[in-house]
This record gives C-alpha cells, structure tokens and sequence, in this order.
C-alpha cells in the first residue's frame, strides 16, 4: 500500500518480526525480493510482558515490577536476534519495544520514532471467507499507517 506516488527509494525500513512463521517468511521473502538492498534497516519485536499488570495490581515494587519486564525485554531480544542470525538478513539495527496497546499501535509507533518510510510485515492467507479479510494487525496498521506499508501474505 503506497501512500503518494513513489519519489524515490526508501532511506529507512522497519521490518515488524514476530516469531510465527508468516513473519519468518515475510522477513525471507522481502530478502529475496531485495527489499532491503537500498535502505537502512530497522528490526523490530513488540514483546508482551503478560504479568506485568498482575504485578502491578498486587502492589509489587516497582521495582520488581521494571526487573520483571527488563527480563521479558531481554528474553525478547536474545530471540530477535537469533531469528535475524536464522533469516540471513543484513546487519541492521534491532529495537525491541513493550507493547504498548496493540502490537499495531507498537509497530505504527516505532515507524514514526524511526522515521521509517517503509513498513514491511507478514500476514497468513485465510480459506474460504476468511480469504477476504487480512490479519487484524495488517489492517490496523494499514489503515492508520502514514507511510508506505509492504504485505508479504503466506500460507496459513
């Protein structure tokens, strides 16, 4: 999805990775495709860190509140990493960012914090009716997106 005509190439790219495959095949088919040749590439993991707000209402510390999602954020970056070793992709700057809300609003905002010009993602294709609609992630994204958004579908 282009926003405006092209005017030239993309300076910098978030590609948005999780860990199912639709993202691994996205990330391999955006490699082949020479996606990241010209651009400066940015890798980015929205993690969840799901006891955080059990914690919270617990009136742990928050202290032990921040250790808790520092070594979900940790855990999250030592799996990026070994999936960017697995895809081959080129050296790159990997960011990896709490969700905050929707992992779409997570990956909207670190477009804009990047000043990504590109957003490159993964969604699986449905069957039957399901065929029509995409990802909720992809729609979301797509439909609050300023800047130009690359679907890679696969099969699910």
């Amino acid at each position: 999805m282009a926003v405006q005509a092209p005017s030239g190439s993309y300076d910098r790219t978030l590609l948005a990775l999780d860990f199912d495959e639709a993202s691994k095949a996205a990330g391999r088919a955006a490699l082949a495709m020479g996606i990241f040749e010209p651009t400066e590439v940015v890798v980015m993991h929205a993690f969840d860190a799901p006891a955080e707000g059990m914690l919270r209402m617990a009136m742990e510390t928050t202290d032990a509140v921040d250790d808790y999602v520092a070594g979900e954020r940790t855990e999250a970056a030592a799996k990026l990493h070994g999936l960017v070793r697995e895809l081959g992709l080129p050296p790159s700057e990997h960011r990896i960012a709490a969700m905050n809300g929707t992992p779409a609003r997570s990956i909207l905002e670190s477009a804009r914090k990047e000043d990504a010009h590109l957003i490159v993602l993964g969604t699986n294709q449905r069957k039957g009716f399901e065929r029509l609609l995409i990802g909720s992630v992809t729609e979301d994204v797509i439909r609050d997106a300023h800047r130009d958004v690359l679907i890679i579908p696969t099969e699910g």
